[in-house]
């Protein structure tokens, strides 16, 4: 398929899902519940509307799509074209009026993580958005210094790990005092997206906290450009996008940064 047509429908799709939230939001009932998605997460009724208007965009242009998404689950529709969808990454920060969600999707020939080969996030909040098609990422990122030490780097590190126990525990509490500023917003997604941009040096979640739809469309975007990465739980190249498990994630702005990262961690 052409590199701009697909373009053109990663950015509608998500511009189609900022448009529901907003419209919701607007009327006040973005935060309502309705329920429980298909892994157990209490659903907001954003969540659904904004995984519908992705949906609708994607089946008009592309015709048969399998789905894979945080509220529905495995939806096949008879095709090898599949998409992975987090129609609201930060459902918690939505639901207590904390400016920090994101909505996201990508693209894969075939329910193999090595044959995504395109993929987006939106801000939900600036509508800021964020586009990767066969390894070209179009991102408004920063030219900024990249810390190569963690004694300088400003990082994202999930707490978690202390209540998984050994050796998540153990590797959280090694690294962190060696990192200067640790941030943990609440949008994978936007996290490890900022990363990409250049805004943050790293992404260090050590337990097995994320599902595919929380990272599998920025990792495409870390692989695209040539960022180190490791995936806890799974090598890169047998994982599944139709997976129900959890995985750790590390992404860092530079390869002697992860490395610091792994040596740290006792993981090398």
């Amino acid at each position: 398929m052409d590199e701009d047509f697909i373009s053109d429908v990663i950015r509608e799709a998500l511009l189609s899902a900022h448009q529901a939230y907003n419209q919701l939001r607007r009327r006040g009932i973005s935060t309502k519940p309705v329920g429980k998605g298909a892994y157990g997460d209490l659903s907001y009724l954003a969540d659904v509307v904004c995984e519908e208007a992705i949906m609708r965009v994607l089946e008009r242009s592309l015709s048969s799509v399998t789905f894979v998404s945080e509220e529905s689950g495995l939806i096949r529709k008879g095709s090898e074209l599949v998409v992975v969808i987090d129609p609201i990454d930060g459902s918690t920060n939505m639901s207590r009026s904390i400016p920090y969600f994101s909505s996201g999707i990508a693209l894969s020939k075939s329910t193999h993580y090595n044959d995504v080969f395109a993929s987006g996030v939106i801000d939900m909040i600036s509508g800021d958005m964020t586009v990767a098609v066969e390894g070209k990422v179009s991102t408004s990122g920063e030219d900024v210094r990249r810390p190569t030490s963690l004694s300088e780097a400003l990082m994202t590190v999930d707490p978690r790990a202390v209540v998984r126990g050994p050796p998540y525990d153990q590797r959280y509490l090694a690294l962190l005092p060696r990192v200067k500023h640790v941030r943990l917003m609440g949008s994978a997604l936007l996290e490890l997206l900022n990363v990409v941009r250049g805004l943050s040096d790293g992404f260090v979640t050590l337990s097995r906290e994320l599902r595919i739809m929380d990272f599998v469309p920025v990792l495409y975007m870390i692989e695209s450009i040539g960022l180190p990465f490791h995936i806890e739980g799974e090598s890169v190249e047998r994982l599944s996008l139709s997976s129900t498990e959890k995985y750790g994630v590390i992404a860092c702005s530079n390869e002697i940064l992860f490395q610091e990262v792994l040596s740290a961690c006792g993981m090398r």
